[in-house]
């Protein structure tokens, strides 16, 4: 496709191992990723949390992320989860972000 962008838009879409897949054979540059959901009516709809988003978009093995169609703190969350090495690495948050996501799943 020479020096064009490859785009994943993931809309509404669950985690699955399509996404891989889907990697592995497109090779797209940027992801557009729906992070967290809505909530409508006292219920709350998720279909993809952050931290599957982040492991999404390493799936894919995309140069950037951007995150759509999050809820308050969802976007900072994912965000942390794309940037930040799993634990027991050298953070440049300094564990924040971990400290963060370990609060929020409590």
């Amino acid at each position: 496709m020479g020096d064009r962008i490859k785009l994943f838009f993931g809309g509404d879409t669950p985690i699955t191992a399509n996404h891989k897949l889907f990697g592995a054979l497109y090779k797209p540059d940027l992801a557009v990723l729906g992070v967290g959901g809505v909530k409508q009516m006292g219920q709350s709809f998720t279909e993809l949390h952050p931290d599957e988003a982040a492991l999404v978009a390493k799936w894919l093995g995309v140069q950037a992320a951007l995150p759509i169609h999050y809820c308050q703190d969802e976007g900072v969350r994912f965000t942390n989860a794309v940037n930040c090495p799993p634990s027991g690495r050298t953070c440049p948050c300094r564990g924040r972000c971990r400290a963060r996501r370990t609060a929020i799943r409590a």
